[in-house]
């Protein structure tokens, strides 16, 4: 993991901040780095212990991909994955009550409440 002063790289890294503010994530340690991912704009890993994530923004894009490749979008799915990581998480958990699942499915509930547009 390296990071360097790509600006694709530093706009990920402000927009995904962003989204990780709107959807009410501050709880979390977020750790940014860059990974040789060519098929891949980015990725995201959780620690729903630690509450830590590390974020990746792709370099060394193919050719193909690269043309594609939207930072700001790309750090707007990763903070998605990101909202949706403990619920994921609670999912795959062994021994775990049906009060976690609703609790989070609350949780998710609300900031989702928060963020959508009413219909008119």
């Amino acid at each position: 993991m390296s990071e360097g002063k790509n600006p694709d790289f530093e706009t990920f890294k402000e927009y995904f901040r962003k989204y990780q503010d709107k959807f009410g994530l501050l709880g979390y340690d977020v750790y940014f780095g860059t990974k040789k991912m060519p098929n891949t704009f980015a990725s995201l890993g959780t620690d729903q212990v630690t509450k830590v994530c590390n974020a990746h923004f792709s370099i060394g894009l193919d050719k193909v991909n690269r043309k594609d490749s939207n930072p700001p979008a790309d750090a707007k799915h990763e903070a998605i994955h990101l909202l949706l990581s403990r619920l994921q998480w609670l999912a795959r958990c062994r021994y775990i009550g049906e009060e976690e699942i609703t609790e989070e499915v609350e949780g998710l509930t609300i900031k989702l409440t928060k963020l959508l547009p009413d219909v008119e």
